[in-house]
């Protein structure tokens, strides 16, 4: 069980609510169960407060730890340079997202303390 879970693919997505007003970042190891989550109102907190279950962005990460710090790092950001990241992939005004479908950019492991590497994403950021 130990080496199958480092294996897992994790995810850092962006969620909204249907106006658009809010943005919700979190990580995840099973990004498709966690949107029916949100869908639901299943977990407490911000998401279920202000309805936030539209999926805007998401990003694949080699395991959960990278996908964690790269939560933390956008969440460290200001509302224009998350924004830059969504806007950059066109995704705002699309009537519905599907896991998979989205516009969506894979990372990969860098070395020492950056687990992910994405020039676009970072360009976006800057």
């Amino acid at each position: 069980m130990e080496g199958n879970k480092e294996n897992r693919k994790a995810h850092v997505y962006m969620i909204t609510n249907y106006g658009g007003n809010v943005l919700y970042i979190g990580s995840t190891e099973d990004l498709k169960s966690r949107l029916d989550q949100h869908k639901k109102r299943l977990i407490p907190g911000f998401t279920q407060k202000y309805n936030v279950y539209k999926l805007v962005y998401f990003e694949e990460h080699p395991d959960i730890e990278c996908a964690e710090k790269r939560e933390q790092y956008l969440k460290g950001k200001n509302r224009a340079k998350k924004n830059a990241v969504t806007d950059a992939k066109d995704v705002w005004h699309r009537p519905r997202h599907v896991v998979g479908r989205e516009p969506r950019i894979v990372l990969e492991r860098g070395s020492g303390e950056n687990c992910y590497s994405a020039e676009g994403v970072e360009q976006a950021l800057s």
